[in-house]
């Protein structure tokens, strides 16, 4: 994995069979360096961890002053999640290793994973001064900068990325792509538009930093701005000769959010198909396509999108929500299911998929799944009252009256403190179920926190209303 020497005609299985005979009969035989890394990796991808540490004792014994046994048990130790560990033993290594690619990624790697980044970052300048190509320093840029980015530091996030659209032409758009996205979640907007202007006055023929520039206007929602760059950005890819489908399709991506930003829905339907003439395969362009499909419920046209999205991104958690609700809006519901419970382990779609499944298993009346489902809310999500009442309200006025009752009471269950709210839900749903009992403890429950909440009780309970809750309710407007 970490040095390019190879050797020709290695046959990798007859190497390991030699390897585990002799580990069998007791001996030891010589490999070459190379042989004994391809054993570590066959073993380390296959999982088998106690071979792979034959694999190094048998390389200490054989090179015990070669300077890659300290990065082999590093590696080793990375593999086995234990990264203080792996961390020392690379920093023992660094000083005498060949700098490579391979081997600056697992330093990194390190370094991050000990949550060391002032030495992430010395290593970064280290390989920045003795990268041969000025694509690996562009590819280095970009590994520190995505770890940056996951811990929020977009200070240094910002100016690493610079650094890798100056010395990398290559991957232009990839870094113009990642300083947006850094501008916008530190909140630094205007600041970017002052740096896009900065490089475009130096830089005015390059086409992307001018959609990166519309990018960040559309955010600052100057849309005449963010047009003018647009129109810049096309003048100059149409005068340019070269192949640049990934830019023009990066140019009507922007143009589509910034028509939809302003409301132009048709307009912002026909970038997007533009942008997929350009890159057909693109997660982002076929989901905003059957956007517009599910909105304008054109399920048949829609399908297409469907399947392309299925074959291309299903592991992807927006993509994943996005298959499912076209699954569940074209009543697939049993197809939707395992999209959507692939979803619970996502913060942000977790509560959608769980009130989705919820549902899925009372219309499929699978008791079991649904038990299984209670049980993983209750152990690992924290679902806020606000959503529980959205949910209660849309099975009532779906006339889904058990499923409501359902969720009224789980919630309650869920949570030693909750809202009145709730209680009142409870309470009515309760009487259209009969339980009486239920929903007078639940009653008195909501009018003990918020008397004057009383009005959605009111307007969810079927009546009449039964003897003991005409009795409550005037108990309680006599207090």
């Amino acid at each position: 994995m970490f040095w390019d020497e190879e050797e020709d005609g290695l046959d990798l299985e007859e190497l390991q069979q030699r390897f585990e005979t002799q580990l069998r009969e007791g001996g030891v035989a010589h490999y070459s360096l190379a042989e004994l890394r391809h054993l570590l990796e066959w073993y380390l991808t296959s999982e088998q961890t106690d071979k792979a540490y034959r694999v190094l004792d048998h390389a200490g014994y054989l090179y015990p002053d070669s300077v890659e046994l300290g990065l082999w048990r590093s590696w080793l130790l990375y593999e086995e999640e234990r990264f203080k560990e792996a961390y020392v033993e690379a920093m023992a290594a660094f000083p005498r290793l060949p700098l490579t690619q391979d081997v600056y990624e697992h330093l990194i790697q390190v370094c991050l994973a000990a949550e060391k980044m002032d030495t992430a970052a010395y290593i970064f300048e280290v390989w920045w001064e003795e990268a041969p190509e000025s694509a690996h320093r562009g590819q280095a840029a970009a590994t520190l900068a995505e770890a940056y980015q996951s811990l929020r530091q977009y200070e240094q996030v910002i100016p690493i990325l610079w650094r890798g659209w100056e010395v990398d032409p290559s991957r232009s758009r990839y870094f113009v792509q990642r300083l947006v996205s850094a501008y916008r979640l530190s909140g630094q907007v205007t600041q970017g538009v002052q740096a896009f202007w900065r490089r475009i006055w130096d830089h005015p023929e390059e086409a992307i930093l001018w959609i990166g520039l519309a990018q960040l206007y559309t955010e600052k929602m100057a849309w005449p701005q963010a047009q003018q760059a647009l129109h810049q950005a096309e003048l100059l890819l149409q005068a340019q000769e070269e192949e640049s489908d990934g830019i023009w399709a990066a140019l009507y991506r922007t143009q589509a959010l910034l028509a939809e930003a302003c409301g132009q829905e048709f307009a912002a339907f026909r970038a997007w198909l533009q942008a997929r003439e350009y890159a057909p395969r693109h997660l982002q362009t076929l989901s905003h396509i059957l956007d517009f499909y599910m909105r304008w419920q054109e399920w048949q046209a829609g399908e297409a999108y469907l399947r392309q999205l299925r074959r291309l991104g299903s592991q992807l958690p927006v993509i994943q929500c996005k298959i499912a609700d076209f699954l569940w809006a074209t009543q697939r519901i049993p197809e939707a299911v395992p999209y959507y419970r692939g979803l619970l382990r996502s913060k942000k779609y977790a509560p959608h998929a769980t009130n989705r499944l919820f549902q899925a298993y009372f219309q499929l009346r699978d008791a079991e799944s649904l038990y299984k489902l209670t049980q993983y809310v209750k152990r690992h999500l924290s679902i806020p009252d606000a959503l529980w009442l959205s949910w209660i309200a849309e099975a009532f006025q779906a006339q889904q009256l058990n499923y409501a009752f359902f969720l009224a009471a789980f919630a309650l269950r869920l949570r030693r403190r909750s809202a009145p709210q709730l209680y009142y839900w409870h309470a009515a749903l309760a009487l259209h179920k009969n339980l009486v009992r239920e929903a007078v403890v639940s009653l008195e429950q909501a009018l003990l926190a918020d008397p004057k909440g009383l009005s959605l009780f009111y307007q969810a309970a079927p009546g009449p209303l039964p003897l003991p809750v005409q009795s409550l309710l005037r108990r309680y407007a006599a207090s």
